[in-house]
């Protein structure tokens, strides 16, 4: 399988027999550095707006993406547990 750098886009791919994920984790360590490099490169939507965005966020330290009340480590998210145990009626609600 392969995925685009921004993984936007999967090719050579072929359907799991058995429940899988693909995570995108987008804040990651290089995050900052992919950030300005795409502000650099201007091929974005609106001037790189989303980018230029994230550029400002981060001048406030990375954890200003974690939320208390919203983040979650992935091995804890509950519908990850229930896509890999097949249990999809866990999260139905």
């Amino acid at each position: 399988m392969q995925l685009s750098a921004g993984l936007y886009d999967v090719w050579d791919a072929r359907i799991a027999e058995s429940p899988a994920e693909l995570l995108h984790f987008k804040y990651h360590a290089g995050f900052h550095k992919k950030v300005m490099d795409e502000i650099g490169r201007n091929q974005h939507f609106d001037d790189s707006a989303e980018c230029r965005a994230y550029a400002e966020a981060l001048e406030g330290g990375f954890n200003c993406f974690y939320s208390k009340e919203g983040s979650v480590r992935w091995d804890r998210a509950e519908i990850i547990k229930c896509t890999l145990s097949g249990d999809f009626a866990l999260h139905s609600s």
